[in-house]
């Protein structure tokens, strides 16, 4: 089969399970055939597809087939202009959580000291990744806190900023929300997060309609807010710490900023 024939096909089978299939089918074949460039499709369709490329794609267009979210399969997304592994111990990345970079950036330009900016539920790392890389070069260098619940989760974002060269910017901590803090003697000075705020309701009910398959791949813990999705949003809310918080609907919030 030449690379034309496996895009078609690709594109074919996935036009009832995904809501961008031509899109998907390029990064599938891309991937079974090691390459990243788009560009590179056009280039190469007559190409034969070796045997193993073909039998990996047909398995990855099963997975899509399911409703897997693309992240999981190609284990990378892109965030920020930056490709972050990413695997079922995280969220994916969403860009409307690229505006809580934006927001915290502004913040952290106008202030004329140090901050130590804590990220609540780093999940892959990538807003806590992205605010060392972009503040890298500021005269009043932060220092950077990634906290998560989980262990496994936590190894991602360590991965993560690894990879970006950031590994000893980050002190990386095991808590549950802001347990950290107690008996901790610095404090923190702002807090970015994209908690968990989807209502269990909502979450009870996902992979009933196509838009909502997704999320039944994605780690329950890192959406299910409680029952009016607020439960980490309001351990936040009155904390007394500066903070910008992604909730509902993508928006960005500020609580405690004067």
């Amino acid at each position: 089969m030449i690379v034309d024939k496996a895009l078609r096909e690709a594109r074919s089978v996935l036009r009832f399970d995904s809501d961008a299939p031509s899109l998907d089918a390029e990064r599938l074949v891309l991937h079974a055939m090691g390459r990243r460039e788009p560009s590179w499709l056009a280039a190469h369709g007559d190409e034969q597809l070796p045997d193993a490329a073909a039998a990996h794609l047909a398995s990855l267009v099963r997975r899509r087939q399911t409703g897997e979210p693309l992240a999981y399969i190609l284990n990378e997304w892109e965030f920020y202009g930056r490709r972050f592994f990413i695997d079922e111990q995280v969220l994916v990345p969403r860009p409307d959580t690229e505006m809580l970079v934006e927001r915290a950036l502004e913040y952290v330009l106008r202030q004329a000291r140090p901050l130590i900016i804590a990220d609540i539920g780093t999940g892959s790392g990538c807003v806590v990744i992205t605010l060392a890389l972009e503040l890298a070069t500021v005269i009043s260098l932060p220092a950077f806190i990634a906290t998560d619940i989980s262990p496994a989760t936590l190894s991602v974002a360590k991965r993560n900023a690894k990879k970006f060269r950031v590994l000893d910017k980050i002190e990386f901590i095991q808590s549950n929300m802001l347990d950290f803090l107690k008996g901790r003697k610095t404090m923190v000075d702002l807090i970015v997060s994209n908690p968990p705020y989807v209502t269990s309701q909502e979450l009870a009910q996902a992979g009933q309609t196509p838009d909502t398959i997704g999320l039944t791949f994605e780690p329950k813990v890192a959406l299910d807010g409680g029952s009016d999705g607020q439960n980490f949003i309001r351990q936040i809310a009155v904390s007394g710490i500066p903070a910008f918080v992604e909730v509902t609907g993508g928006r960005v919030q500020e609580f405690n900023v004067a």
